[in-house]
């Protein structure tokens, strides 16, 4: 079992092969869970698919995430499973990082061939 502050490097290690800030806040047992489930996430990515986010972009910059999802096509879906991924609310442009399962979000169409064959998501 890895310590707290190994899995901390862990998360911070698959924040960038995410795109994502890594939030290393809580318990250890609960950023344990966080490295697993984004481990998940990574392993069901094909090779060259990490790190949706442009090099030049910083993710500390205000408005970020939103812009870069403001780049490609959108498409309405429900998740099956929660979903740690930059979405879009369903109704407005309010960014997401997480859909919780049976929530509808517009996600990058991208994605949605890849997590409906998984079986995290349902296309509507």
């Amino acid at each position: 079992m890895a310590t707290k502050e190994e899995n901390v490097a862990r998360l911070q290690e698959l924040a960038v092969q995410l795109g994502r800030e890594a939030d290393i806040s809580g318990t250890a047992a609960e950023i344990s869970q966080r490295v697993d489930e984004w481990e998940e996430e990574v392993g069901g990515m094909p090779d060259g698919e990490h790190a949706e986010t442009t090099a030049d972009t910083s993710q500390d910059e205000p408005g970020a995430a939103k812009s870069n999802l403001h780049l490609s096509e959108f498409a309405l879906i429900r998740a099956v499973r929660t979903l740690h991924i930059h979405a879009l609310a369903a109704d407005s442009d309010r960014v997401l990082d997480t859909v919780q399962a049976g929530d509808s979000a517009r996600i990058p169409a991208i994605y949605v061939d890849e997590l409906a064959g998984d079986g995290l998501i349902v296309a509507l």
